[in-house]
């Protein structure tokens, strides 16, 4: 392993829901518009990117991690919904949603009160936690899996095209995933796109 690399902290999603997820692909791949799809066995929700570090900072990372995961046990995670970054009319991004199933928590960070969801408290934990380490706080933690990023800039019938598939998926549940792992990453960008590679899982109880 090089002295540097680039690393993320990410859920992994089952071959289930990835095959349903797929089905969208397709449905978005067959307008022809010139998108760039993430592979099948990329998709991941993503719960921290780390950037570029290095040996002692992985270690620090998984301590950190850790200590939170003493506090949480595993729940489970509706894979639905359809959407976009950053707007319908200015489309970057084309997501599915994640959602969990209605576990109230009434955990506080820093004495300040966050929507009572045990995905967002798990969340604010951990970042909390990094930014200790040096790495930057989040602003805001909106849960989704990346399927697709624009390439070019697209026309209006594209945004529509894309707008149409995606509002016919809106209320498609593609799955659901037990949480009951979260894994450091290693990226290594390729010509051909990222590779991924497990560096560390941890697991709830």
């Amino acid at each position: 392993m090089p002295n540097n690399f680039r690393s993320f902290l990410a859920i992994d999603i089952n071959d289930k829901t990835k095959s349903k997820i797929a089905i969208l692909q397709k449905y978005l791949k067959n307008t022809d518009i010139n998108l760039k799809y993430v592979d099948l066995d990329n998709i991941h929700l993503t719960l921290k990117f780390f950037g570029s570090i290095n040996s002692n900072q992985l270690e620090e990372i998984k301590d950190k991690i850790s200590i939170v995961l003493k506090n949480y046990s595993s729940f489970n995670l509706n894979i639905q919904s359809t959407g976009v970054f950053p707007s319908n009319n200015n489309i970057k991004v084309i997501w599915v949603g994640v959602k969990e199933n209605n576990i109230e928590n009434s955990k506080t960070i820093n004495n300040n009160s966050i929507e009572n969801t045990y995905l967002n408290s798990l969340f604010n934990d951990l970042d909390f936690q990094f930014n200790q380490l040096g790495f930057k706080a989040e602003k805001k933690f909106s849960p989704h899996l990346t399927i697709a990023r624009v390439k070019n800039k697209l026309n209006s019938n594209d945004k529509q095209a894309i707008n149409d598939i995606l509002n016919k998926f809106k209320r498609k549940r593609f799955g659901n995933i037990e949480f009951n792992k979260i894994t450091i990453k290693k990226s290594v960008l390729t010509s051909k796109g990222p590779i991924y590679s497990d560096l560390k899982s941890f697991y709830l109880d």
